[in-house]
């Protein structure tokens, strides 16, 4: 993140805890509403979607999507059913269900090949061989280098 945001970032986060009436108790109690009402939610048949939106400290987009993940995932979906909330339900979503969200022919070309199998654990997302965006491959190295040229524009 540029260093303009990490720096607001820290401000509002020593400036939050230094508050009269923060209780750090209330964090534990609030994640674990959140998972119960995540719970709750997809029991009752409500459509979610993944995404990085939460209001949270150092949420960096893109990079806590992984959380989430694992947070869904600990909430009791199965690996399956979290991944589902990234493609199908994200197309639905955006009322685009024939363009992308499944992988069939003629539909938009984004994918991501993983070295290992992310149903028998959600945290195999991170393990990229590389990333298919509109049929245009990038491999997990060239992914690497970019990432890497961020950091140090951003340090």
């Amino acid at each position: 993140m540029p260093k303009p945001v990490l720096n607001d970032w820290v401000k509002f986060k020593n400036d939050y805890v230094q508050h009269e009436d923060f209780q750090p108790e209330n964090t534990a109690a609030l994640v674990a509403f959140r998972r119960e009402l995540t719970e709750k939610l997809y029991e009752a048949g409500a459509r979610i979607v993944l995404g990085s939106d939460a209001p949270q400290f150092f949420n960096v987009p893109g990079f806590s999507i992984h959380y989430e993940l694992e947070m869904m995932v600990n909430t009791g979906l199965s690996p399956y059913e979290v991944l589902v909330t990234g493609t199908k339900n994200a197309a639905d979503y955006f009322g685009t269900p024939e363009e992308f969200g499944t992988v069939q022919q003629g539909r938009r070309a984004d994918l991501i090949l993983l070295n290992a199998n992310p149903l028998e654990d959600i945290t195999n997302v991170q393990n990229r061989a590389g990333v298919m965006v509109r049929g245009l491959w990038y491999p997990e190295e060239k992914i690497g280098q970019k990432l890497k040229e961020i950091e140090e524009r951003n340090n």
